[in-house]
């Protein structure tokens, strides 16, 4: 919607939104996840483009913002779901890329996660015990 806005936006903010393109096809997973780490700010800058010209507008139009908006074909009920679904997005994007982050070997994970307890270097000794009994 920041696209077809397209309505002075105030002083200080210098860049319209350009208009949105299709994804390309993300056969690995790895390319999925590069792709939607590089979109999803991209869709942040565009709400926060949106939300500037959607206050132009309604500095500039009054009780009339909400007819000028509709004349650019903007359904009003997609401009008021617009701000949760994104939330939502947002919040659901966190936890899936949290959720399939790689697993840290056990090389690296005892140090890190025993060595506060016992010391890092008792913890690095016990590896080859560890990784011995995790084999057999």
């Amino acid at each position: 919607w920041a696209y077809l806005l397209q309505f002075p936006l105030p002083p200080g903010v210098e860049a319209q939104p350009r208009k949105p393109t299709k994804p390309t096809p993300c056969p690995a997973r790895e390319e999925a996840f590069a792709c939607f780490h590089i979109t999803l700010p991209r869709l942040m800058v565009s709400s926060s483009l949106a939300q500037q010209a959607l206050n132009a507008i309604l500095k500039a139009q009054g009780d009339n913002a909400e007819a000028f908006v509709n004349n650019l074909k903007i359904p009003t009920s997609d401009l008021r779901a617009l701000a949760p679904h994104l939330e939502r997005l947002v919040m659901r994007a966190g936890r899936l890329s949290s959720a399939v982050r790689p697993a840290l070997s056990l090389t690296r994970f005892i140090p890190e996660y025993f060595g506060p307890v016992i010391g890092k270097s008792l913890a690095v000794r016990l590896l080859p015990y560890i990784i011995d009994a995790a084999d057999g």
